[in-house]
Order: C-alpha cells, then sequence, then structure tokens
C-alpha cells in the first residue's frame, strides 16, 4: 500500500487508485517521517502511526476501519497496527494523557525499555492490558458507539 522512510512516501498507485478515500493511509505513513526511531519495537512504531490515524484524526470513510475492540490473547499489545493503537488509546484515556508524547520521545532518546509502561502509567504493559480487557468485558465488548457514549457521559476519557 504504502512505505514512508527518510523523507519520502512510496504509494501504491493500484491501490489508491482503487481506495481513494483512504487517505488515513498518507497519514499513518506521514507519522513514520516524523519518527526516525532509534530503538523502538516494530509493533510500537506501528501502534503510534495508527493511534495518530484512527484516534487523533478522523477523516470520512476512514472511520469503518478504525479499531473498535481489543484483540484477544497474551501480550496483544505486541501485535502493533490497529490492536496496538486500541491499546495505546486506552491507555491515553484511562491512565495518562500524555502517553503517546511521552513513548514517541523515550523512543527517540534512545530510552525504549519494557518499564516504560511502569513508569508512564504505574502499571506494566500486561497489567494494563489486563485491565482493559477486563473493562471492555464490564462495558459489554467490543467497544461500540454505546461504550463510546458512556465514557463521555460519565467523563471516564478525554476528547
Amino acid at each position: 500500500m504504502a512505505e514512508g522512510r527518510g523523507s519520502t512516501i512510496w504509494f501504491d498507485v493500484d491501490y489508491a487508485q482503487r481506495n481513494p478515500n483512504d487517505m488515513g493511509m498518507a497519514i499513518h505513513e506521514s507519522v513514520h517521517l516524523v519518527q526516525a526511531f532509534g530503538n523502538c519495537p516494530w509493533w510500537l512504531t506501528e501502534g503510534i502511526a495508527d493511534y495518530i490515524r484512527y484516534f487523533r484524526f478522523t477523516i470520512r470513510g476512514d472511520e469503518s476501519k478504525k479499531p473498535r475492540k481489543p484483540g484477544n490473547g497474551p501480550k496483544g499489545w505486541e501485535r502493533g497496527y490497529g490492536d496496538t493503537a486500541f491499546f495505546l488509546n486506552w491507555l491515553t484515556q484511562n491512565k495518562n494523557r500524555r502517553l503517546v508524547p511521552s513513548l514517541n520521545q523515550k523512543c527517540h532518546d534512545r530510552q525504549w525499555n519494557d518499564n516504560v509502561w511502569q513508569q508512564l502509567t504505574k502499571a506494566t504493559a500486561q497489567q494494563n492490558w489486563d485491565e482493559m480487557q477486563r473493562s471492555a468485558r464490564d462495558m459489554g465488548s467490543p467497544f461500540s458507539n454505546d461504550v463510546v457514549a458512556y465514557l463521555l457521559r460519565t467523563k471516564s476519557c478525554v476528547v
């Protein structure tokens, strides 16, 4: 589909012609140009790019691709892309509003390690993942518009 590296984004012309409304692809790849990380794991790099695409920018036509529920299984946050983006969004809403900028800075400063979760959220990645999974079950997983309405009504998230 596309790849961003250095100061250039390459687009698959056939894909772009078949999917003219997928402007989120350009946002995702643009994030990679800014990232230029040194020691950040691939799944976090891709997860941050999808978090920016789906949870910070909303583009008409892209909503159907937005992650609506967390993936299942151990270490699901390490799947990258949508699963990691969903996890980052949940953490941003529930643990640390500045999480993604802080993660981004840690990666830029080559300070990434598994202890970063504890530093920024006061819990390990696994503890956070388990809590997110429990909250999804408690509120009627998958996350849906009803859940979003509930979070807004109860002021459980920051918009």
